[in-house]
This record gives C-alpha cells, sequence and structure tokens, in this order.
C-alpha cells in the first residue's frame, strides 16, 4: 500500500508527464489535425448515412473526453500544491 506522499508524488508525476505531452508542439497540431479531419469528415456526409456520422461524433468526442481528463489530471495536482494536500 502506498503512503499518501507516494501517492501525492505519483500524481504529481503524472501532471508534469501530462504537461510534457500538452506542450508538444507535434503533439498539439497532430490533435488539431485529427479533430479537423473527423469533423471536416462528418459535415460531409449525407444526413442518411447515419453509421458513417454517428463513427465520426463518437471519434470527436473520444478526442474531447481524452482532452478533459488532461485537464483533471493537471487540476488535481494544482489543487493538491495550491493546498499543500499529501
Amino acid at each position: 500500500m502506498l503512503h499518501p506522499q507516494e501517492i501525492r508524488q505519483e500524481k504529481l508525476d503524472k501532471a508534469q508527464e501530462v504537461k510534457n505531452i500538452l506542450s508538444n508542439p507535434v503533439i498539439k497540431n497532430l490533435w488539431l489535425e485529427l479533430e479537423t479531419k473527423y469533423t471536416e469528415a462528418w459535415m460531409k456526409t449525407k444526413p442518411e448515412n447515419t453509421d458513417e456520422r454517428e463513427r465520426l461524433f463518437m471519434a470527436v468526442s473520444v478526442l474531447k473526453d481524452v482532452e478533459k481528463h488532461f485537464q483533471e489530471i493537471l487540476n488535481d495536482a494544482d489543487f493538491m500544491v495550491k493546498f499543500k494536500f499529501s
């Protein structure tokens, strides 16, 4: 079982890795390219092509879910540092 200080350090280390990923210009560009690709493809589908529209909508949604999860990791670490939680 991990001690509170070890858990805190793991969360801070994870947050630092997330910051490194999000600040990487290659990752930023790839993320934007994917989101743009999925959105443009979705907008070009015919309304009756519901399977393809749903697949592309889900792809964009997953990207947004991952971004949200990354932000939650960063917020958690910021909170721990700001309020000195263990």
